[in-house]
C-alpha cells in the first residue's frame, strides 16, 4: 500500500503499518466511549468504574513496558500474535463475564485501553518496526 504523503524512501510496507495504527487509534476511541456505558448499563457505579478504568490504565502501562523489553528476544511476529490473541480474549473475557472482580483481572491483564489517551503494547513496538524500515535495511 503506497500513501501519497509518504516519502519516496518510505519503506514499501510503512503504508499498511499506519493505517493499522489509524485503525487501532480509532477503535481506542470508541472503546473510550463504549465501555463506561457498558459497564453503566451492568449496574456498576461511578466508583467501581473509576477503579476497573483505573486497573485498566495500569495494566496496558505494564504491557508496554513488558513488550519494550521482550520485542528483540520474541520477535516482531511472535509478540503481534501474541498481542492480538490475548486482545480477543480480553473482548470475550469482557462479554462474558458481568461481575465486577473477574472484570478488574481481565482488564488488567488484557489489553482494554478504556482511556482516550493511548498506553498499549502496540506503541512500545512502533520504534522498533520503523527503526528496522530506513532506507537500505528492507
Amino acid at each position: 500500500m503506497r500513501l501519497h504523503f509518504l516519502p519516496p524512501t518510505a519503506h514499501p510496507n510503512s503504508g499498511r503499518i499506519l493505517l493499522a495504527k489509524a485503525v487501532r487509534a480509532f477503535g481506542d476511541g470508541f472503546i473510550s466511549i463504549v465501555l463506561p456505558a457498558y459497564l453503566l448499563a451492568l449496574g456498576l457505579d461511578g466508583l467501581r468504574i473509576g477503579v476497573l478504568t483505573t486497573v485498566t490504565l495500569l495494566g496496558s502501562a505494564g504491557m508496554t513496558l513488558s513488550v519494550g523489553f521482550l520485542l528483540r528476544r520474541l520477535g516482531l511476529h511472535r509478540l503481534f500474535l501474541a498481542a492480538s490473541i490475548l486482545m480477543a480474549l480480553t473482548g470475550i473475557g469482557f462479554a462474558w463475564f458481568t461481575a465486577f472482580w473477574p472484570m478488574l483481572l481481565i482488564g488488567f491483564v488484557g489489553t482494554v485501553n478504556s482511556f482516550i489517551r493511548r498506553c498499549e503494547h502496540f506503541l512500545a513496538s512502533g520504534p522498533g518496526i520503523f527503526g528496522g524500515c530506513r532506507p537500505g535495511k528492507r
